[in-house]
């Protein structure tokens, strides 16, 4: 005997596949309409612009007069969508700006080097946009002013502290060094992939790390215990008095100490509890 089967529209997520008997469980690209599921129709493409990096986050609103906005947020690049356009509104970094930079361009290469006066602290994937651009048309390399001016760039190389390298759509025609531009630089957001954390203090934030320095005990053979002071075959790396001393590492104790003299480190405290003692040549990190 048939009995006819009457599901619930919608989606149950909160119980088990058991448990929501009568329901609907999982679907993908679905949606119900007069309780009964039906495929989505698809998508559209809303503009034509492409956006620049991965993205990341998207937040929306509606202003006081009832205009609607979209903030879209990629690794690279922030966005403002408004009536059917995008907008870039990814702020500069002012204190990167370089004035006066030239251009090297070479027949039959469509990388074009630019040359700024002062160290331009830039990296591989940097976007820079360049402004004020004048005597390119006159280089004669098939490349106008027209095709620098107000034209965002992806850093491609960074061959010296002073030279960068950013690619053309087309080849140059010629070779020639000269022109003149302003080189601004977007604010650094954040890296295309990402890693996952274990919480704060684990990573460096926008800091750095420096390696562990060591050396090895010169004190008779010995460290005693109960000792306050020891002789190291080299502190040179060591943090000096004027910086308040630093941690050093026995085996396994941890020691607040001081230096002297140039060889010698005074013992203020011990981190954790203190072996027997430690051997000649065992080594010590900093």
């Amino acid at each position: 005997m048939l009995h006819k089967i009457r599901l619930k529209p919608g989606l149950d997520k909160q119980s088990s596949d058991t448990g929501a008997e009568g329901k609907w469980v999982n679907a993908d690209y679905a949606r119900f309409r007069y309780g009964f599921p039906e495929k989505v129709g698809g998508w559209s493409q809303l503009v034509a612009d492409n956006l620049i990096g991965a993205g990341r986050d998207q937040h929306t609103w509606v202003d006081l007069a009832g205009n609607k906005y979209a903030a879209i947020g990629t690794n690279k690049c922030l966005y403002i969508y408004y009536e059917g356009a995008i907008y870039d509104i990814t702020p500069l970094d002012t204190g990167r700006q370089q004035t006066g930079s030239t251009f090297k361009m070479v027949s039959g290469d469509a990388t074009v080097t630019l040359t700024t006066s002062t160290a331009h602290s830039a990296s591989v994937g940097d976007i820079i946009l360049l402004d004020s651009v004048s005597g390119v048309t006159a280089l004669s390399t098939g490349f106008t002013d027209a095709d620098f001016e107000d034209t965002l760039f992806e850093v491609k190389d960074v061959p010296s502290a002073t030279t960068m390298d950013i690619e053309m759509a087309s080849n140059a025609t010629g070779s020639a060094t000269g022109g003149s531009t302003t080189i601004d630089f977007y604010y650094v957001i954040g890296p295309i992939s990402q890693g996952y954390g274990y919480g704060f203090g684990t990573n460096t934030f926008g800091g750095y790390t420096t390696p562990l320095t060591t050396t090895t005990i010169n004190n008779a053979g010995v460290l005693a215990a109960g000792a306050t002071s020891c002789i190291f075959t080299s502190t040179s790396a060591f943090p000096s008095t004027a910086a308040g001393g630093g941690t050093i590492l026995i085996e396994s104790e941890l020691l607040l100490t001081q230096p002297t003299t140039p060889e010698r480190i005074r013992f203020l405290d011990l981190v954790e509890e203190p072996k027997e003692r430690v051997m000649l040549n065992m080594p010590i990190q900093l």
